[in-house]
C-alpha cells in the first residue's frame, strides 16, 4: 500500500468513526496541505453583543 493509500485509508476510518458524511468528508479532503490553527477566546469580551 502507497503512502496515498494509506492516508486514505486512515481518512476513510475517521470519517467512518465520527459518522462524518461524504459530501462533508469530500470536502475536508481538499483542505489537506494546509495548516489548520484554531485561535479560542473564552474571554468575557466574546459574549458582548456589537
Amino acid at each position: 500500500m502507497t503512502t496515498a493509500e494509506a492516508r486514505m485509508q486512515k481518512f476513510a476510518e475517521i470519517a467512518a468513526r465520527y459518522e462524518i458524511s461524504l459530501q462533508f468528508a469530500t470536502r475536508l479532503r481538499q483542505l489537506e496541505g494546509y495548516e489548520i490553527v484554531f485561535l479560542c477566546d473564552d474571554s468575557g469580551s466574546m459574549g458582548t453583543v456589537v
